[in-house]
């Protein structure tokens, strides 16, 4: 089988009427149409942000300027390169200024809102202010080169690459104000040294890979231009508009990494409260502790604490009998407690009550069974779980049951 491709390179000898080439009109409906995708994907992360009810404003005006400059790209890509005249200001290059300068925008804003998403406490707000000096102040240099080309010299003569004569539509090239596009995004790569090790495993993947898709995207464009059809890899490609696509999908990544960042902060904080009110019930519980062990009833020469509580935890619960199981070393407490329809009970034995006889997983059994649950363990600690319906007539019952293990020990 023979396999045939369309010769696009001949495309640019033919020249349509205006002035323009068939291969510059496939070229720019090609950046036109992907164009499309910045769009979306601008709609996309607005919606992702509304629905994760994200309040970081600054996000929401980076996805804006990305909506504008997708829009003033368009344009850039509608105007006619067939009318470029060096020294006049066409519609091409006034919409190539625009395109550029929402481009810049764009940049600009990315790495202040990375800078405002490492830089939020109050003693670096010092160190982000200068930094964002520093990116403000690129971004109005090249800004500034780039209103001097256009509205002063009305071309766009300070090109890196293409080999041919700028806005020409024949051989593209990466211009000055494109390659500020890069410097103005390079400290991006300083926040993320520095900031490194404070990230997540996750949010290091997502932000390594914001930074290489840029890159790639900034390296095609850089070789194949802005105006180029050119063969690659049995196909053919339009750099530009793979520079349009990977844009996009850099978008979402973004927004991806800062939804990763808020819930991973979230999940610290949860963990933070959660130990917070592990200390506080610890403090609880040995305040609580006092409290029982002051009123114990004796059975058999030993301490027998009995009671029951509202809404606390297993886990609070044993905190409670290691206490006592430390504090009272001839004690057996019966711990019980009612949270959310469930029943968890505890018996600790301290060491002298041990050698007295005593078994926590033998009483807890007995107790369990009676309420209607199950349960066992050592004999220095052990749970079980009953029917909240059952478990006040096995509290009543469990001194007896206590005094008749250690009698018939």
């Amino acid at each position: 089988m023979q396999l045939n491709f369309i010769d696009w390179p001949s495309f640019k000898d033919i020249v349509l009427e205006g002035g323009t080439t068939l291969a510059e009109y496939c070229a720019q409906y090609a950046a036109v149409q992907t164009n499309w995708v910045y769009t979306l994907a601008a709609f996309i992360a607005i919606a992702t942000l509304l629905i994760k009810k994200n309040k970081k404003w600054y996000w929401y005006v980076f996805i804006m300027l990305y909506m504008i400059m997708s829009v003033t790209s368009v344009g850039m890509h509608t105007a006619n390169y067939g009318e470029f005249q060096p020294g006049v200001l066409t519609t091409k290059l006034l919409a190539s200024y625009v395109d550029m300068s929402f481009t810049e925008l764009v940049a600009w804003s990315g790495v202040c809102c990375f800078a405002f998403e490492f830089y939020q406490k109050a003693d670096e707000k010092k160190k982000r202010n200068i930094f964002l000096i520093g990116v403000t102040a690129i971004m109005l240099i090249v800004i500034g080169v780039l209103t001097y080309e256009v509205f002063v010299l009305h071309d766009r003569p300070l090109y890196i690459g293409g080999g041919g004569a700028p806005m020409d539509g024949k051989t593209g090239g990466l211009s000055l104000a494109e390659f500020g596009c890069f410097l103005t995004a390079l400290p991006v790569i300083y926040l993320l040294v520095s900031n490194f090790k404070k990230m997540t495993s996750t949010e290091k993947i997502l932000f390594i890979l914001i930074i290489f898709t840029f890159l790639v995207a900034f390296i095609i464009t850089s070789l194949w231009g802005d105006n180029e059809i050119n063969t690659f890899i049995l196909g053919n490609i339009h750099g530009h508009s793979i520079w349009h696509i990977l844009g996009g999908l850099a978008e979402l990544e973004v927004v991806f990494w800062v939804h990763q960042r808020e819930t991973n902060k979230k999940m610290a904080e949860l963990k933070a409260k959660d130990k917070e009110i592990e200390e506080l019930n610890n403090k609880l519980a040995q305040m609580r502790v006092e409290s029982l062990i002051s009123s114990a009833k004796e059975i058999c020469g030993l301490k027998f604490i009995c009671t029951k509580f509202e809404g606390i935890s297993p886990a609070s619960l044993r905190i409670m009998g290691d206490h006592i199981k430390f504090t009272a070393q001839d004690a057996i407490a019966l711990l019980a407690s009612v949270n959310e329809d469930k029943v968890s009970v505890l018996v600790v034995c301290g060491i002298n009550a041990l050698k007295e006889g005593a078994h926590a997983g033998k009483i807890v059994k007995e107790i369990a069974a009676m309420a209607g649950g199950s349960g066992g363990g050592r004999p220095d600690s052990a749970m079980g779980g009953a029917n909240p319906e059952m478990i006040d007539d096995a509290l009543a019952s469990a001194a007896e049951i206590v005094e008749t293990l250690l009698i018939n020990k």
